[in-house]
C-alpha cells in the first residue's frame, strides 16, 4: 500500500501572542474490506499451543478479533497473544481474553501477524467437549502516525461520504492504538479511506 500525504503549514496566533506552526495532513488509507471473524484462522480447536495461520494477512493496518464458540459447557478461555508489526513494521503484541460464543474485538492495529498463541485454556469438566475459535480482522483501522488527542482527526471520508471517524488513542499513546472505526459507512474493499489530520 502507498501512504500518500499532502503537508500544509499555517501560521497561528497562540493565547500568548506568539506565533506558532500548525501542521495539515491528509492520509489515504486505503480502501479497507469488510471485517472478517476467520481471515487468520479458520475454525479449530482452542489450545494451549501455536496456532496456525491459515488464511490472510490484514489487508491494512487493522485490530484482531477472536471468536469463540463453546461445543456445550463453556471451557475456561484462558488468553490469545498475538505478535507482529504495526504500521511502521515495528514489533508489537496483545493479549486477547476470548469470551464463549463471543467475538472480542482487540484494541492494537496489527499491519501484519506472525504468531498467535493460545495459554491457560482448559477444556470443560462436564461434557469435555473442546470449544473451537476463529481469528479475524475487525474494524479498526491504523492510523500512520500516534496522536495526542482525538480532536486532532479533523475529517475523515470513506468512499465519497463524511464519516464520523471514532478515533481512539492509547494510554500510554502509541502508534498502533492510534486507530479510527468508519465502520458506521460499511467498508467493502473498493471505499478508500482519506483523513485530515491537524496537529
Amino acid at each position: 500500500m502507498e501512504l500518500k500525504k499532502i503537508t500544509v503549514s499555517d501560521s497561528q496566533i497562540n493565547e500568548a501572542g506568539v506565533k506558532a506552526e500548525t501542521t495539515s495532513r491528509v492520509y489515504n488509507l486505503d480502501a479497507p474490506v469488510i471485517a472478517d471473524v476467520d481471515r487468520l484462522v479458520t475454525s479449530t480447536n482452542m489450545v494451549n499451543d501455536e496456532y496456525t495461520i491459515d488464511g490472510d494477512q490484514p489487508d491494512i493496518s487493522r485490530n484482531i478479533t477472536v471468536t469463540v464458540t463453546a461445543g456445550d459447557t463453556a471451557d475456561t478461555m484462558g488468553k490469545i497473544t498475538v505478535v507482529g508489526t504495526n504500521y511502521n513494521d515495528e514489533s508489537i503484541s496483545e493479549e486477547i481474553i476470548p469470551v464463549a460464543d463471543s467475538t472480542v474485538a482487540g484494541s492494537k492495529a496489527f499491519k501484519s501477524v506472525t504468531t498467535i498463541t493460545g495459554s491457560g485454556w482448559t477444556i470443560d469438566g462436564s461434557e469435555e467437549t473442546n470449544d473451537t475459535v476463529t481469528i479475524g480482522i475487525g474494524d479498526k483501522i491504523g492510523l500512520p502516525l500516534a496522536l495526542e488527542d482525538i480532536s486532532e482527526v479533523m475529517v475523515a471520508i470513506l468512499g465519497n461520504t463524511i464519516t464520523t471517524p471514532n478515533a481512539a488513542i492509547g494510554d500510554p499513546i502509541t502508534l498502533e492504538e492510534t486507530i479510527i472505526d468508519l465502520s458506521s459507512g460499511t467498508y467493502n474493499g473498493t471505499k478508500e479511506i482519506v483523513v485530515f489530520i491537524v496537529d
